[in-house]
């Protein structure tokens, strides 16, 4: 299905919404992102939601709530568990690292938060790719990630997809 484009700076049309489910910033390690980047760059692709999700930290996502950016935040987590990466989003506290994979979902569902898993099958990046159907089977996932930006090879994410 084609993807409409919105001129920069509109908005989504009534009835939808334009949401980055997966972000990083500065204080995730792995990205040089200020959060005035961000409120710049959700302004210019016409995102009307972002969900903040450093590794392993809530810091940056909670300071975004706090401040006017022009784009709604979802507070987020990337969370390491020794199975693989999985993201808790609407998150109200922190959840700590290299719990294991059971423990981090409860204690996101114990936030009222969703189960997220990114690059399922990436290679590269810790991964639940091979926990994926089991996750599904059980409720256990409730959002997959079917693309992302760094993932190398394209057939990953259209297996995810």
């Amino acid at each position: 299905m084609p993807v409409d484009r919105p001129v920069p700076g509109s908005r989504a049309p009534a009835g939808r919404v334009r949401v980055d489910c997966h972000l990083h910033t500065a204080a995730s390690g792995d990205s040089v992102l200020t959060l005035e980047q961000l409120a710049e760059r959700a302004r210019q692709t016409a995102l009307d939601v972002v969900c903040v999700t450093d590794h392993n930290v809530t810091s940056a996502a909670v300071t975004a709530t706090e401040r006017d950016l022009g784009v709604r935040i979802i507070v987020g987590e990337e969370i390491r568990t020794p199975n693989g990466d999985v993201i808790g989003l609407f998150l109200t506290e922190r959840i700590p690292y290299v719990l294991p994979l059971g423990e981090v979902i409860s204690r996101i569902r114990a936030q009222g938060g969703l189960v997220y898993v990114p690059h399922p099958f990436d290679p590269v990046r810790s991964s639940l790719g091979r926990l994926l159907p089991g996750m599904c089977a059980d409720g256990a996932a409730d959002i997959i990630e079917v693309f992302n930006a760094k993932v190398a090879d394209q057939a990953l994410n259209q297996r995810a997809a």
